[in-house]
């Protein structure tokens, strides 16, 4: 089995902040160097995920200008087509006229098709603080759209053991919390106790595909 060498933003982070936990633990104990190390990074690390955060949005406005720019591009070869047949239909204008114009027959752009949607999506790790996804789609680099809804989780009846109730939103319940390139994302915005639910779509130049079947976890104190 192939391991994987690079981490992923949020386990970047992760380790950062357990590395801060430990290290604040001894704080009194370490020397004023290692002290100022700390609080460089305590405030470097809102600062880079607030960056993240920007270059993610930066990138779902990036791929909604290149489906307008796709959009445009078959309209402007559609009108290109139009034009040339009627010189030709209406003005009887052959291929060398045509020519001149700039206006030789040509294919006409293919437009992009639509994405599949991503075959399954599943929950590889619920903390008290994070829950980690990952899905599996084509090798094909697409954006992908992750949804979140969320309901509160409070027990279905008075025992020891009592099951979490999961109840299952209603599709208005979901907002789009992230876009993703890579087939795997982790929310490091939950609380515990409550019942998250994601499901997960791909876009491309061509549209949007549907919506992977839901899945939940619930972060536990």
């Amino acid at each position: 089995m192939a391991t994987r060498l690079t981490k992923t933003f949020a386990e970047i982070i992760q380790d950062l902040e357990m590395m801060l936990a430990g290290l604040n633990a001894h704080k009194q104990e370490l020397p004023n160097e290692l002290k100022d190390g700390i609080t460089y990074l305590e405030t470097q690390i809102p600062a880079i995920e607030a960056k993240d955060e920007e270059h993610q949005l930066a990138k779902a406005k990036l791929h909604q200008t290149t489906s307008e720019l796709n959009d445009m591009r078959i309209e402007a070869w559609r009108k290109r087509s139009n034009y040339s047949f009627m010189l030709k239909g209406k003005y009887g204008a052959d291929s060398r006229i045509l020519e001149d114009f700039g206006l030789s027959p040509r294919r006409e752009p293919e437009p992009v098709e639509a994405p599949t949607p991503p075959a399954t999506i599943h929950v590889t790790d619920c903390t008290s603080s994070a829950v980690s996804l990952k899905w599996d789609s084509s090798k094909r680099k697409r954006v992908y759209e992750i949804w979140r809804a969320r309901t509160h989780a409070h027990p279905s009846s008075e025992t020891a053991r009592p099951k979490i109730e999961k109840r299952r939103p209603n599709d208005s319940d979901y907002t789009m919390v992230a876009t993703a390139v890579e087939r795997e994302w982790t929310d490091n915005d939950v609380e515990t106790e409550q019942t998250y639910w994601y499901k997960v779509r791909a876009v491309n130049a061509g549209g949007k595909s549907d919506f992977t079947e839901a899945v939940n976890a619930t972060p536990a104190g």
